[in-house]
């Protein structure tokens, strides 16, 4: 079940997270547009073994559509995670800090500033015109900025 749902998962962000072109474009402006800017579809998955896909070399896991993605992709195979705990490891990957700057951890509080997230990645993709999206949990409950979590993506189901 858990790797039904995270096929699906992944199969709804393959679909939300692509370009965005703004809307006074010309058809051919679109098309370049379009073709200069990367997709990126960034998958992020708790607690889980780097071989546990099929491309990955897991003996008897099937994962074709993720094994599709890692075939036409960039992978990563050499990386740390800064933060052992899932909520400032995200907001570490998010902002680009350690938690001891970022503060948000179980030694400080679940909050993170407009300033923080205004220069965090998915912030800075979608002001450069990408559709982002996030699936999943994000596990800060709290924020110091206005609005919350969903309404700081294009698509957000978590």
């Amino acid at each position: 079940m858990k790797l039904l749902l995270l096929t699906w998962a992944i199969g709804c962000l393959a679909v939300l997270t692509g370009c965005k072109p703004s809307g006074n474009e010309s058809a051919e402006g679109k098309q370049n547009t379009r073709q200069s800017k990367p997709n990126i579809i960034f998958l992020l998955t708790d607690d889980q073994r780097d071989n546990t896909f099929g491309a990955m070399g897991h003996p008897f896991v099937q994962t074709p559509n993720v094994d599709r993605l890692l075939g036409e992709s960039v992978r990563f195979t050499n990386t740390y995670i800064a933060e052992p705990v899932c909520s400032p490891s995200r907001v570490a990957i998010f902002t680009g800090m350690h938690e001891r700057v970022h503060g948000v951890g179980f030694t400080s509080s679940y909050q993170l500033t407009e300033e923080q997230w205004e220069r965090s990645y998915p912030a800075l993709l979608r002001k450069a015109g990408y559709y982002t999206g996030f699936i999943g949990k994000i596990g800060i409950e709290y924020y110091t900025f206005r609005g919350n979590a969903a309404e700081k993506f294009d698509y957000w189901w978590g």
